[in-house]
């Protein structure tokens, strides 16, 4: 499963949450899909997938590396991530039991975590 290639961090552009810093308020994981509740100071923002394969919230200080890699990114806050070791993974411990292609990989970083999700969807938004 070893992959040479690095992973990249693309800013996934959304406005309401460039440059803001938000708190995570709740992980809500069911068989239909992930809603992850965000908080600021002037309100609240719900990123929502419809499909998700693997949900997984890291305190950001175990994610010291990962945040190096980000550092010349912020103040973007959500990060659609290209050659995924995580993802990488995923469809290595699958043993092809399942249908992988088009999976993708999405980071969201708060004030005190990092949350990913893999889904095969794009997130929404309800503000």
């Amino acid at each position: 499963m070893e992959t040479d290639l690095k992973p990249q961090f693309i800013p996934y552009s959304v406005p309401a949450l460039t440059g803001k810093s938000f708190h995570c308020l709740k992980v809500t994981d069911h068989r239909d899909g992930v809603q992850i509740e965000l908080t600021r100071d002037n309100g609240n923002v719900t990123v929502i997938f419809e499909t998700r394969e693997l949900v997984a919230v890291s305190e950001e200080g175990f994610r010291l590396k990962t945040l190096a890699l980000i550092a010349d990114k912020l103040p973007h806050l959500i990060f659609e991530v290209k050659n995924s070791p995580l993802l990488a993974l995923l469809k290595d411990e699958d043993l092809e039991t399942h249908e992988v292609s088009g999976l993708m990989h999405f980071m969201i970083l708060t004030s005190e975590d990092i949350i990913d999700v893999i889904s095969f969807d794009t997130p929404t938004f309800v503000y």
